[in-house]
């Protein structure tokens, strides 16, 4: 019941602190590091999802 109320209040906190820790830096370097954490967390959880996948050994996924 409560774990909305937490998750609510963690993104709202880290939303003030990264906008304030990018109020009054230059728009190309925020940029470019906001860029860089997108490409870095869009590799994870790529990596993540891959790596839930069972595999199956090429002997049992052959037809005979």
């Amino acid at each position: 019941m409560a774990s909305p109320l937490i998750a609510g209040f963690v993104a709202m906190t880290a939303t003030f602190l990264a906008y304030s820790l990018t109020a009054r830096a230059r728009h190309e370097s925020v940029a470019g590091t906001f860029r860089f954490g997108q490409i870095v967390s869009a590799s994870l959880v790529s990596l993540a999802h891959g790596t839930t996948t069972p595999r199956r050994p090429w002997a049992s996924s052959r037809s005979r």
